[in-house]
């Protein structure tokens, strides 16, 4: 039998709960099929798991996770950004700019149907950096406050893609949704991400201001059509930032987070890294 320390990451938030196991040989897909309502449970509570001890550490062990877990494929790769196919539903996650942070952003949260879940899989973490990044919704929406929510919800976000070879393709979506678990308002989409082209907020605010945003490759705006200004972003960052929970990636980790519930990114790593990723349960289902 397994013996396991569960206990969140950080002490002043949710995300992630900590799940480890302290013996080996621990196979994850048999603690996940057995205890999976009480995991799915603490999943909704916390808004991310990360499981480690349990060595999982190639594509066939993350898909015997993913199974059971109970969960269905979503499709990569009708968002902005995608990675490589591995195996039916496991992609690598993009890693463009390893130099670059990502910033918290809820995985398309630009689209009107988005993955429920998401799972991670660390096979080989980066020699230097690339640690992960996590934030509880609810936790960013009470520090982004209700007027800003009201906007945001009344107005929606429209997001801009310009193309060299001309044409642009522009569409709306939600501004804010409903917790699952606590039924409050939720900060739910990518205007930070899109904002001129996703600089970063005083970069943003001078190319937007020295250029004409049809010529930005991506920018968003208020559903309405009006601009949203650089300090409301710079806001939004900052809520981001402020409860944001930093950990490093160690071999055979998993992390299994509420899509809904809690925001995902990491920081700059420079060497190689492998990570396996999947986008689980369409939110339309």
């Amino acid at each position: 039998m397994t013996t396991h320390i569960i206990e969140p990451l950080h002490d002043n938030e949710p995300a992630p709960l900590g799940i480890t196991a302290l013996n080996q040989p621990a196979r994850l897909e048999e603690f996940v099929a057995r205890n999976l309502q009480w995991l799915t449970t603490k999943l909704a509570e916390h808004g991310a798991i990360l499981f480690r001890g349990y060595e999982v550490n190639d594509v066939a062990a993350f898909a015997r996770f993913i199974a059971a877990t109970g969960s269905r494929g979503t499709p990569h790769g009708f968002g902005s950004t995608r990675g490589l196919p591995m195996m039916k539903q496991i992609h690598t996650p993009t890693e463009d700019s390893p130099h670059l942070e990502t910033p918290l952003h809820n995985e398309y949260a630009d689209l009107n149907t988005w993955p429920r879940w998401l799972a991670f899989c660390c096979v080989m973490p980066a020699a230097a950096g690339g640690e992960v990044l996590i934030a509880d919704l609810h936790a960013v929406s009470r520090s982004l406050g209700p007027a800003l929510l009201d906007r945001f919800e009344r107005a929606q976000v429209q997001y801009v893609r310009h193309f060299q070879e001309g044409g642009d393709l522009s569409w709306t979506s939600q501004g804010v949704i409903r917790s699952p678990l606590t039924g409050e308002r939720l900060f739910f989409n990518q205007a930070h991400l899109f904002y001129g082209n996703g600089m970063k907020v005083e970069g943003a605010t001078a190319m937007h201001g020295a250029l004409d945003a049809r010529y930005l490759p991506r920018h968003a705006r208020y559903g309405d059509g009006t601009e949203i200004p650089s300090e409301v972003v710079l806001r939004i960052h900052q809520a981001f930032q402020q409860h944001a929970v930093i950990f490093p990636w160690q071999r055979g980790d998993v992390l299994w987070i509420d899509n809904m519930q809690a925001a995902h990114g990491r920081r700059p790593f420079q060497g190689e890294r492998r990570l396996l990723t999947a986008l689980l349960d369409p939110s339309d289902d």
